[in-house]
Formats: C-alpha cells, structure tokens, sequence
C-alpha cells in the first residue's frame, strides 16, 4: 500500500514538472514573438517632407540657384527589415542668365521608388536606414527672350540614394532627419542660341519628415 502511495504521488510530481516545463516553453516562444514584433518601429508609414534643395550642376546653381523642396513619401515593411518606398517631389525657382538678361523658370518633379533597409537602435521607437532606388525626373523650363517665349519640357531616368533616422514621436505619428542624393543627367537643348549641353537636374536633399505610422 505504502509502495502504491509512493507511486501515484511520485507519477503526479512527474506529470506537473512536465506540464510546468510546457508553460514555460510557450511563454518564453510567447515572449520572443512579441520582441520580434516589438524589432520593427512600423510596418506602414506616410510622411510629408520639407527639405532643402541643392542642385549638383554649377550651371544650374548659377542660374536658379537653390532652394526649398517638398516630397511626400509612402513606406511599407515587406521582410523584416526591408522596406520599399515611393515617393513624389516638388521643386521651381527663377532665374536669368546674365550674358542675354534671358529670364527664365524651373520645375523640377521627382518620383522614385526602390528598397530601404531600417535598423531598430534604440527599442522599437528609433532607426537608421539607407535606401536606394530608381528616379524619374520631370523637367520643364520656361524662357522669356525679350519678346520671344519658349517652353522646354524633359524627361530623364536616374537613381535615388540616401540615408537617415526615424522615430517614434507618439504612438502613431513619426519624425525624420534625412540626406538623399538624386542622380538626373540630362542634355538640354536651347533654341535661342542653339546650344547643347549637359545638365544634372539632380543634387542634394537634406530635410525632416512628418507622419502617420501603424
């Protein structure tokens, strides 16, 4: 009897080790899934961008100059890590050419889309990132030649390349520091003194960014 005893309380000993031992398990799997879920700062965001402009071309500076850019820019996680972009930007500004007193006007409208990599540094509230990606540039250019007006409209394939930071400012809204640089190599025609030459629409793009993430 006393043997048979000894039995079933050394069987239920057993059997509430192993089922303690499961629970464990589960709540350490528990546990890491939800740290993998709490790796990534978001998985979709949309964000408005004011940035400064800065065109890589001297003779493009020379005449227009530079000056302020506007891009907005949607973002969602693919793997992991691994994001893909879109984004759409606005840019003009005056300028004359002095040789001639040619006034003249520049639009400038980037669109791009490629892959970026987001590295969590800090919890699930801040990351770097770089992205790369392939750019569309529409350029249209308006000249005012004494009485003569003319309207020249490009359109040119380049790349996007950049880096940054992101994070968390509230549950559901985010803030950016960037550094893009856009490559946009165009031969411009102009019709006054029928010239050809070689213009980068391109530059610099550094700004902040603000928006929406889930």
């Amino acid at each position: 009897m006393k043997k048979f005893l000894f039995f079933i309380v050394l069987s239920t000993l057993c059997f509430a080790y192993d089922a303690n031992e499961k629970n464990d398990l589960q709540n350490k799997e528990q546990t890491n899934s939800v740290n993998d879920q709490n790796n990534y700062i978001y998985d979709f965001s949309v964000q408005l961008k004011p940035a400064y402009f800065y065109p890589q071309d001297n003779k493009f500076r020379d005449i227009y100059g530079s000056g302020f850019m506007i891009l907005t820019e949607i973002d969602g996680r693919v793997y992991e890590n691994v994001h893909i972009w879109a984004d759409i930007g606005f840019f003009t500004e005056d300028g004359k050419v002095d040789s001639v007193s040619k006034k003249s006007r520049i639009y400038l409208i980037p669109t791009g889309v490629g892959l970026k990599y987001l590295h969590t540094i800090y919890e699930n509230r801040l990351g770097v990132y770089a992205k790369i990606g392939i750019n569309y540039l529409y350029m249209k250019n308006k000249q005012n030649y004494q009485y003569v007006k003319n309207k020249t409209h490009k359109n040119v394939i380049g790349g996007t390349f950049g880096i940054g930071m992101v994070g968390t400012i509230q549950e559901n809204f985010i803030g950016s520091v960037f550094l893009d640089y856009l490559y946009d190599k165009r031969k411009i025609h102009d019709s006054n003194s029928n010239q050809k030459f070689s213009v980068y629409g391109g530059g610099l793009v550094v700004g902040i960014g603000l928006g929406y993430c889930f």
